[in-house]
């Protein structure tokens, strides 16, 4: 930030390229709702009309601090510089955005909350399938060419050290340039969208999400109509009547994940989650090296489903689920959870975070994606730092222009002046 305030103080704009190192200015620690910490907690909001919607209010107050960031150094710099000083250029301000740094604290809130988690994805994917299901419009190819377009440069400018995504994201572009030469030939000869999406399944996770986000796009009237869906009712009870074989019918066909994963595999159970005493944030621990175990959090969702297979099967499976948790209390809560999530339509996260090779990484990322996170640029296996609200419109240009995919803006565009 120093920098950048010398540079305008002296009456002079930050390289682009500078810029594109971080993409912020202010960083923000976490975003909870949780009264956490004496933080005001989602309840008492879920039922007002601004901040009703889940995380709204937390996502409100991110998009004022970006805006605060950059009021900020105007004024810093007015106040070194005097009248050499200029004020930091439109395209840069909106190229800026709100940093921000996850850890594991975030995987766990995950687990803890899958209701929440279920209601996200089954939602966007109840988006996605509404306009999967549309037929394919010839005028919306060139907009969807510049979508892809705007991804391959976006993928092109982001700066990460991890090896890794630099690789997914080197890969990415050269997948969507080659479906860019395709894509409208390809799509001459298919009816709906989710025949194009289809045709292009052999490319990477990260090329089909640009895609799928890129389709999404073309259709705002449909999408948006799904945006008050995302509230989650976290209830988790099971009705009367129900017996052991209800369970176990759901266990082998939801939970096949966990219960065919022996536990008693030193990498199958190789982790466990604690809370560290000072800052209470989530931490791992090498179980059978480390201290702390017998203060593990019970984020083991895959082992507690798999030990509860294995006591039903030794039950009757026409005893009533009452009696067997009478017998078996230490079963209650993931009974609940099995019942609840396994008649939901995506269900429980279907990962073993006990593993050796889990990477707390993808949970992360699933979360963030939900709120519009760019810029993802992993720092290890167990924090990534990313970006919100960069390329949004400022306060003063509220307008429905696009800004999927923000772009770098060149030098050129800098000097033409400060047009928005």
């Amino acid at each position: 930030m120093s920098t950048l305030l010398t540079g305008l103080a002296s009456g002079n704009q930050p390289k682009p390229e500078v810029l594109a190192q971080v993409g912020y200015i202010l960083r923000t620690t976490a975003v909870y709702g949780n009264g956490k910490f004496g933080i005001h907690d989602f309840k008492p909001l879920e039922k007002t009309i601004d901040f009703g919607q889940s995380f709204s209010a937390q996502m409100c107050a991110v998009y004022l601090l970006r805006q605060f960031s950059l009021d900020l150094v105007d004024f810093l710099a007015k106040n070194r510089g005097g009248e050499t000083a200029v004020g930091l250029h439109p395209k840069l301000q909106r190229y800026l955005g709100v940093g921000n740094a996850t850890g594991l604290g975030m995987a766990p809130y995950l687990i803890n909350h899958p209701c929440i988690v279920d209601q996200w994805l089954s939602t966007r994917e109840q988006a996605l399938a509404t306009v999967l299901e549309g037929k394919i419009e010839t005028n919306k190819f060139a907009t969807l060419k510049q979508y892809l377009e705007r991804a391959v440069k976006h993928l092109q400018q982001v700066v990460t050290i991890n090896e890794r995504q630099q690789q997914k994201n080197q890969t990415a572009v050269s997948e969507l340039e080659e479906l860019l030469k395709s894509v409208e030939l390809t799509a001459s000869t298919l009816c709906i969208w989710r025949e194009l999406l289809k045709h292009y399944q052999y490319m990477s996770y990260e090329a089909q999400e640009v895609l799928i986000a890129c389709l999404m796009a073309l259709y705002p009237e449909k999408v948006d109509a799904f945006e008050s869906l995302m509230n989650a009712d976290e209830t988790m009870e099971v009705p009367l009547g129900k017996k052991v074989g209800d369970i176990i019918r759901i266990l082998e066909a939801r939970y096949q994940w966990a219960i065919h994963t022996d536990f008693t595999d030193s990498n199958n159970a190789y982790w466990f989650w604690y809370r560290s005493e000072n800052k209470e944030e989530p931490r791992l621990g090498v179980r059978g090296v480390e201290e702390g175990v017998e203060k593990e959090l019970p984020l083991d969702i895959g082992r507690q489903a798999r030990n509860l297979y294995l006591a039903m099967k030794q039950a009757d499976e026409s005893q009533k689920l009452s009696e067997f948790v009478l017998k078996h209390p230490k079963y209650r809560g993931i009974i609940r959870r099995v019942w609840n999530m396994g008649n939901k339509p995506m269900g429980d996260i279907q990962m073993n975070v006990l593993h050796k090779d889990a990477l707390p990484m993808n949970l992360l990322r699933c979360k963030l994606s939900i709120f519009g996170a760019t810029k993802f640029d992993p720092r290890s296996d167990r924090w990534v730092r990313i970006t919100l609200f960069q390329g949004a419109p400022l306060f003063e240009e509220a307008h429905e222009a696009e800004w999927l995919f923000p772009l770098l803006p060149t030098e050129a565009e800098i000097q033409q002046g400060d047009e928005i």
